[in-house]
């Protein structure tokens, strides 16, 4: 699961910019699906993206607000393990309160918003109070949950009907369940808490109890349980899940004997944490992610961009070598150029070298492709390897921590290099939780050597598996940290990745 720090409180004062005009923004009533991000609709995605306000509840998976603008303001209003929470009226005035200024609101829900979702209340007091409203469906756990674990609602001839029950009510009331006795496949949603009693009443209400049932628990997520026994039986066996859980009752859940296809990813149930800054982390964590990995992003360190007119001065008196080690180096490049007012033709007497498919993939956003790349991904095959024969002169973008040496490896081979700082790279500060979870994963991806001397001031002692995107931060975790557990072959999500699956083998 990914972890974004914009959280705030329902009370925060400043829930981010009004439009100047008074016209009531639209609220929109968002399902996110039943906990994979993947199952997110693209409506949904659009939605969040356009937000100046995201409400979303505990279910809610928190991948999806990676979709949300940078200066969105995120509340979480959802209910955990008993916490003192808003409640829903106080939720519903707060979206709009905001909506009543000219804010775009999301309401982000688990699964449907009108499947037990409180959808439909929110809808009615928006309309109550003049704000227009949206509602974006999502797919349900109703159906998706029992489908993970291979079990269809319907199936002809054995179930021609299903459907959807409450498992606890908000008054304790006591439900009817032999209303539910000729429904071929009933599913209970919000029951984990009373299998026993919700059985029971079945049973009373006549149905049998030799019919086949399952529970399933975290359904669609790399947490996924489910245990499979008889209406009789299925609450002593779903004694140790805890919600939220799917129960599911009727001939179908058999099925899952020979239908169940979903089998946890690899990386399930460990914790990574990503120091990348968030502008290149997202295809880093997406396959961490996929593979299972319940992901923290805390860049370790701030980027800041230098003023443009060394790097200027530099680029316009240079014929050569132009070395970019890093993607900060080609965004540091592109900020140059546009405060210049120039374009790729002020390169025109000069190559362009990249430390690794990563940097030449940032440099081709400029439509530019670069005329060299090590075999080896990294700082060290660049200074090594770059051809000399074109040119012996080289220009060197690197950042406020970078050292000496690659521009001493070059001049040992008989280069001219010349170094200017052209982005600068600062520890970022870090909040107690954010060192606490650095301090609790089981591992830690580190992306430069400026990263690792951070985590070992954040931390003094580490316990989580250093895991390193190429050899220079692997040497740098060696000299800082005393080891290094896993180093991806090149630097790129999918190789990363493989290299966090080889650390907490």
């Amino acid at each position: 699961m990914l972890r974004i720090s914009r959280r705030k409180s329902l009370t925060s004062s400043n829930p981010g910019p009004a439009r100047t005009e008074m016209t009531p923004g639209t609220v929109y009533l968002v399902g996110a699906g039943p906990g994979d991000p993947g199952l997110l609709t693209i409506a949904a995605r659009d939605a969040i993206a356009a937000a100046d306000v995201v409400y979303y509840d505990a279910l809610a998976p928190e991948a999806a607000l990676q979709f949300a603008r940078p200066n969105a303001i995120l509340h979480d209003v959802g209910k955990r393990g008993g916490d003192i929470q808003p409640a829903q009226d106080g939720i519903a005035a707060a979206v709009i309160r905001d909506a009543a200024l000219g804010r775009t609101v999301i309401r982000l829900k688990g699964g449907d918003p009108f499947v037990f979702g409180r959808g439909g209340e929110e809808a009615e007091a928006c309309r109550a109070a003049g704000i227009p409203f949206v509602v974006i469906p999502g797919i349900t756990s109703a159906v998706a949950g029992p489908a993970y674990a291979g079990i269809p609602v319907t199936y002809r001839g054995l179930a021609r009907s299903f459907a959807v029950v409450t498992g606890a009510t908000h008054d304790d009331s006591p439900i009817d369940w032999s209303g539910f006795s000729a429904v071929d496949t009933l599913v209970v949603l919000m029951g984990a808490r009373n299998v026993q009693s919700i059985t029971s009443g079945l049973v009373a209400g006549g149905r049998s109890p030799d019919t086949p049932a399952a529970v399933v628990q975290w359904a669609t997520t790399p947490k996924q349980r489910s245990v499979h026994a008889t209406l009789a039986t299925i609450a002593v066996r779903a004694a140790t899940l805890g919600s939220p859980a799917v129960l599911v009752v009727g001939d179908t859940a058999a099925l899952a004997e020979t239908l169940a296809w979903y089998a946890p990813p690899p990386l399930a149930g460990r914790s990574v944490v990503v120091t990348m800054s968030h502008a290149v982390a997202g295809p880093y964590v997406t396959a961490l992610r996929t593979r299972g990995a319940d992901v923290s992003e805390i860049p370790l360190i701030d980027v800041s961009i230098c003023p443009a007119q060394p790097l200027l001065t530099a680029l316009r008196s240079h014929a050569g070598w132009l070395l970019l080690p890093g993607r900060n180096a080609v965004r540091a490049l592109s900020a140059a150029l546009a405060a210049g007012n120039l374009d790729a033709r002020a390169l025109a007497q000069q190559r362009i070298a990249v430390a690794g498919p990563g940097t030449a993939d940032e440099l081709s956003r400029l439509g530019l492709r670069a005329d060299f790349q090590p075999d080896n991904p990294g700082a060290a095959a660049l200074g090594a390897d770059l051809p000399l024969d074109w040119s012996r002169d080289v220009l060197i973008l690197q950042s406020s921590r970078a050292g000496s040496a690659l521009a001493s490896r070059l001049s040992s081979r008989g280069a001219e290099a010349t170094a200017v700082e052209a982005y600068r790279n600062e520890p970022a500060p870090l909040s107690s939780g954010q060192v606490e979870t650095l301090r609790t994963a089981d591992a830690i991806v580190l992306a430069s050597p400026s990263a690792v001397d951070s985590l070992s001031v954040a931390l003094n002692e580490v316990s989580a598996q250093l895991v390193a995107i190429g050899p220079t931060t692997a040497a740098a975790a060696r000299s800082l940290c005393g080891r290094i557990d896993a180093v991806a072959h090149m630097p790129a999500p999918g190789p990363l990745a493989d290299a966090v699956e080889r650390a907490l083998q």
